[in-house]
């Protein structure tokens, strides 16, 4: 979960595709946009619920839930199953 947050530096360019480099991916690339993303989805939020409390647990709380994913479900879920197929067995007859 560390990688999330603090990712790991490139040392190649993998990114070669023409659309990668276009101003609008330039622009939503920067540290100073995704800051400024942030604050604003934090102040629409408070503008529409009204208080600055419960914006403020349901910003970082949606924050923590994201980063939480589906593989760490069984911490909201202790008896969620373990995993993704059935555990239903099939009975087949044979003529």
């Amino acid at each position: 979960m560390y990688l999330c947050v603090m990712p790991y530096r490139c040392n190649e360019n993998l990114a070669v595709d023409e659309i990668l480099q276009s101003r609008t991916f330039r622009v939503v690339a920067s540290p100073f946009y995704a800051i400024i993303a942030q604050a604003l989805s934090f102040y629409l939020l408070w503008k529409i619920v009204g208080d600055l409390k419960f914006a403020l647990v349901m910003w970082f709380g949606m924050r923590i839930f994201a980063l939480m994913g589906k593989h760490d479900s069984k911490l909201l879920d202790p008896h969620a199953a373990t995993s993704d197929t059935d555990d239903t067995t099939m009975i087949t007859t044979t003529p």
